[in-house]
């Protein structure tokens, strides 16, 4: 055999491979699959509950009700989670010191004070409509129940 040069025991990766991830992304990844799979369970968990328990009635019996139900929820958490996990990975940031920390901070800061303020606005305002619209509806309802119940006694009297 002709003298071969040694050969690399690191090959390159073909065209269009991903390189391999380092060790702390795969096992961030592998974090949250788990945290995942375990919400998914959790929330199944919760959906076969009340057909279990038989605590259900009327409109809760509805599978389509309780799927809907079982879809927010997932959404609530996964936004949760996102929020929490973005959080963290900008607090990192700025304690390393990376170039542009401070004003990925003041974008994210802005950001929450406008939700917030919008968001609260907009909760004030349905709840007074909401109130305002269950007062009239069971003053009338009230009213108009007890004049019949007063003269239906009185005629029994």
């Amino acid at each position: 055999m002709p003298d071969e040069a040694p050969r690399d025991p690191s090959p390159l990766p073909a065209a269009g491979a991903r390189p391999p991830l380092p060790p702390a992304e795969r096992r961030r990844r592998v974090r949250e699959l788990w945290i995942g799979v375990v919400l998914i369970a959790a929330v199944g968990g919760l959906l076969l509950l009340p057909s279990i328990s038989g605590l259900t009635q009327g409109v809760g019996d509805s599978g389509l009700f309780l799927f809907l139900n079982a879809i927010t929820v997932i959404l609530i958490l996964i936004f949760g989670f996102l929020v929490t996990r973005n959080f963290w990975k900008l607090v990192g940031e700025r304690r390393r010191g990376i170039l542009g920390s401070h004003l990925n901070l003041k974008f994210v800061a802005a950001f929450v004070l406008i939700a917030l303020v919008t968001t609260s606005g907009l909760f004030i305002v349905s709840a007074f409509f909401i109130t305002q619209s269950i007062d009239k509806w069971f003053s009338v309802q009230v009213g108009s129940f007890d004049h019949i119940k007063l003269s239906f006694l009185h005629e029994l009297l």
